[in-house]
């Protein structure tokens, strides 16, 4: 229960795949729905900076279309491909609040929100020590009573990789990447730089139960702003 005084709904679950080359390549596709209680607690596990008395309301996914491919190519190569077409009401976002600019506020769009969006998964090992992923989003907002989805990209990525020399040392990379953000402050839309960030690291195993590490974040040192008016750290060891 929440503001919107609705006790029951119902939702449709329907999932269909084929397995249209062997292993090599499966079809599936189906339409699916689901309700989000929206807590304090998990708004600021995405948010850290929101604001206390934050309103809650409940995220309402009346319907998730979704169809796509899947499989591998030999052993080496995975692949998952996933469109997807969604109506969502109480859609959560965040602003910056017009009376202290540096904590947040949540806010809905109580009308329905259409989202389309391409999901892309690849995998490639090519050798058990080796391991390159890729992982890429692609969303588009169509807004009901808000005008932008505030603080959410339209696209996001990520590409890792690690690689074992023998038992003992083990190298790790990281790229992750965000589109640019509309924001508003002060009542005012602005737009927020897309955003670059690489990492890296190095694990030394001296047992099972013993690993040391050293983690390299942000080697471009851009302090860029994923929550407006947070710069992060720029490169830090």
């Amino acid at each position: 229960a929440d503001s919107t005084d609705e006790p029951f709904r119902f939702y449709p679950y329907v999932r269909v795949s084929y397995p249209l080359m062997t292993d090599t390549l499966t079809l599936f596709g189906g339409i699916k729905g689901n309700l989000k209680p929206n807590s304090y607690h998990g708004l600021t596990s995405e948010n850290p900076f929101l604001g206390g008395n934050a309103n809650l309301r409940n995220t309402n996914r009346q319907f998730d279309i979704f169809a796509g491919a899947k499989g591998h190519w030999g052993e080496e190569f995975k692949y998952l491909t996933r469109f997807s077409y969604r109506n969502v009401e109480n859609m959560a976002l965040y602003i910056n609040d017009q009376r202290q600019q540096r904590q947040f506020r949540v806010v809905y769009d109580s009308a329905i929100t259409t989202v389309f969006q391409v999901h892309t998964e690849l995998d490639y090992q090519p050798v058990e020590q080796f391991e390159v992923g890729l992982a890429l989003n692609f969303r588009n907002f169509n807004m009901g009573a808000l005008a932008e989805p505030w603080h959410r990209p339209k696209l996001d990525y990520q590409l890792t990789g690690r690689y074992h020399f023998g038992d003992k040392i083990r190298l790790r990379a990281a790229l992750h990447g965000f589109g640019q953000r509309e924001v508003l402050e002060n009542g005012s839309a602005k737009t927020l730089n897309a955003i670059l960030d690489i990492n890296t690291g190095i694990d030394y195993r001296f047992s099972k139960t013993f690993t040391a590490f050293f983690n390299f974040r942000n080697l471009l040192g851009t302090q860029y702003q994923y929550w407006n008016q947070y710069p992060v750290r720029g490169f830090h060891v």
